[in-house]
């Protein structure tokens, strides 16, 4: 979360609104948890199960516009999120470590900065239920 804030801020500077998003529950909810302002976050559906987020699609076509921090838990599919925005720019994959439990990262985080919010898919590329 402290990665993901300071990406978030140095957006913000650049002068449009930054949202949070992500490709499963578990992000999208720990994003919103950890985060200094515990911001509403938005799952992007990219052919990935739906969740409880589903509840708030309808909602997605007021952030036309705006630019998003992505985090997923796993490498998302790039021509996915460049068909949703116009520019995304990936930061460094960040190992996520539980020491001194384990010798390898437990899991890997990605983060993006995405530009330009333009596509809202709701599910349209959800699957499951």
């Amino acid at each position: 979360a402290r990665r993901v804030q300071q990406v978030r801020q140095a957006m913000a500077l650049e002068g449009a609104p930054v949202f949070v998003a992500g490709n499963d529950y578990e992000t999208c909810a720990l994003m919103a948890f950890y985060l200094p302002d515990r911001p509403e976050t938005r799952d992007l559906f990219l052919h990935m199960r739906l969740t409880m987020y589903a509840a708030y699609v309808d909602d997605m076509p007021r952030l036309l516009g705006q630019n998003a921090v992505f985090v997923n838990n796993g490498q998302a599919d790039d021509a996915d999120l460049r068909q949703v925005f116009t520019r995304v720019e990936w930061e460094p994959p960040i190992p996520i470590w539980r020491r001194p439990y384990s010798a390898a990262p437990i899991r890997t985080l990605y983060i993006a900065r995405c530009y330009g919010y333009r596509r809202a898919t709701k599910l349209d590329w959800a699957k499951g239920g």
